[in-house]
């Protein structure tokens, strides 16, 4: 485990914003926030507690952002090569069982697949990967070398023109 996973910053909630995270909303909004426990730099992992300081899961962080937290999990994981695997083949196998016999879909689908401002699609044996986060275009690397261990692309394409990309402090590409 790498330092930053031991001992990750934390986003501290103000009271009553924990309830939305709590019941799954995938984002912490800037004014949600009491106050930071350590220094996460932009895209850094950080740990989300209410103000009471329990645990109320894992994100990405970005204070350049409206939305400063991305909530990824509400486990205490690492966000690396395995995580990333993991949803990707849990997203993969669900859109396998909804539509067996397609060919071309949305693979990962960002929140609704747990990895927010992250969406892949597949058009027959080329993937489109596209972020609109800081935190997932900074882990680029990682989420291309899962999914050519999950899905072995012929090609992967990365398209980074969607217009959040401008308020995460990201050039469209």
């Amino acid at each position: 485990m790498s330092a930053t996973t031991q001992n990750p910053p934390t986003v501290i909630l103000r009271p009553d914003e924990a309830d939305r995270v709590i019941a799954g909303h995938p984002w912490v909004y800037a004014g949600a926030v009491l106050r930071l426990s350590g220094a996460p730099a932009d895209g850094d992992v950080v740990h989300v507690t209410d103000q009471r300081r329990r645990f109320l899961g894992v994100g990405l962080y970005n204070s350049r952002s409206k939305i400063s937290v991305r909530m990824l999990s509400t486990e205490s994981v690492e966000i690396d090569a395995r995580f990333f695997e993991k949803q990707m083949r849990a997203a993969l196998a669900l859109r396998r069982r909804d539509m067996p016999a397609a060919t071309s879909f949305r693979v990962v689908n960002a929140e609704s697949d747990f990895l927010s401002g992250l969406i892949v699609d597949k058009y027959e044996e080329v993937f489109v990967l596209q972020t609109s986060s800081l935190g997932m275009d900074k882990r680029q690397e990682t989420i291309v070398a899962a999914l050519r261990t999950v899905i072995e692309p012929r090609t992967i394409i990365a398209r980074h023109d969607h217009p959040s990309r401008k308020r995460e402090g990201l050039a469209e590409t």
